[in-house]
């Protein structure tokens, strides 16, 4: 059998033709994977950048990688997502701390995984506060500073979920489309209001090569994407004021076709892209701590305390491996 994979190629970001050095960002989940991610190559085209995330021993660790491995300076914010008092409280600080906040980037997302009537109707709400009600109270807390100077910039890291219905992915799928026509609206809105030079972008990704979601995912064709290619299409689309970003680029195509296409094809479209969403479902996932590769080790799940010293690195260990020895 001959097996067929489509692969793409994206741009990467010149750090020396770029300069966000204007630029005041937040980046919620900044410890962990995309955020990550983004905060680093943000900071490293001189953005000031502030990292929210609801596990102080992970920011504080990062931050400290970040600044004396890394040579880049993130300012950490504790807050709880799924909180709004959490949110209105760190955006306080952050604002007091950092200033006018000019960008503002929510890659929180959560997922169960597993069939719709399996799911808790406890995580079913958890789901959609930390997918889709961060995301308004987000907007609550920074618009009106935006809007008073007519400047300013939304970007969720949504999903190509949000476009399609997925097996075993119900809660997912329906809380991405939520926030991606949540961002729609309020593009509506502030146009309507006079308000046009805040942007709001939504970026979504194929399935993402994560620590902590669709781990035991089996794709056809199309390969998962990288954390990398998630942050280097969300920093272009935010340097060139796009609106709606897919990544892979042909998935655009597939977003306009979803109402054109009977059913059937539509399943059989699907069907011939993902084998399967969640093959293995687990309890505990299995993560690996590399340090020198920091930035695609530490899940926002880990509760390790396992603190990267400057002069001392710890020896690597999986989270399977800590969980014997330690209470998490």
């Amino acid at each position: 059998m001959i097996k067929t994979r489509v692969l793409y190629k994206l741009e990467t970001i010149n750090t020396e033709e770029k300069n966000l050095s204007s630029e005041t960002v937040v980046v919620t989940n900044g410890s962990t994977g995309i955020g990550l991610t983004l905060a680093v190559k943000l900071a490293k085209l001189h953005a000031n950048v502030g990292i929210w995330d609801k596990d102080e021993h992970a920011l504080y660790n990062t931050q400290r990688f970040a600044k004396f491995n890394l040579n880049v300076n993130l300012i950490p914010f504790v807050c709880n997502m799924a909180n709004k008092d959490d949110i209105y409280k760190a955006a306080e600080e952050t604002k007091k701390e950092l200033g006018r906040v000019s960008t503002v980037i929510n890659t929180v997302t959560r997922a169960s995984e597993k069939l719709f009537m399996n799911t808790s109707d406890d995580f079913l709400e958890s789901v959609f506060q930390s997918n889709v009600l961060s995301q308004m109270w987000l907007t609550k807390a920074f618009l009106p500073n935006m809007t008073d100077v007519n400047s300013g910039r939304f970007i969720v890291i949504s999903s190509m979920a949000g476009h399609m219905g997925i097996h075993k992915l119900t809660d997912y799928c329906a809380s991405n489309a939520a926030v991606i026509n949540f961002m729609m609206a309020l593009r509506a809105e502030l146009d309507n209001e006079g308000s046009s030079g805040i942007i709001t972008t939504v970026v979504c990704p194929y399935f993402v090569k994560s620590s902590n979601l669709h781990k035991h995912t089996k794709l056809r064709l199309i390969r998962a994407v990288g954390k990398d290619d998630v942050a280097d299409k969300t920093i272009q689309a935010m340097l060139n004021n796009e609106s709606m970003v897919f990544l892979p680029n042909l998935f655009k195509y597939q977003a306009c076709m979803r109402w054109l296409c009977p059913n059937f094809l539509s399943k059989f479209l699907k069907n011939l892209l993902i084998k399967d969403s969640n093959s293995s479902c687990v309890s505990k996932p299995l993560v690996e701590i590399n340090p020198s590769d920091y930035i695609s080790a530490i899940d926002d799940n880990n509760k390790t305390r396992s603190v990267c010293e400057l002069s001392n690195i710890p020896p690597i260990e999986t989270t399977q491996e800590i969980c014997k020895n330690k209470e998490i």
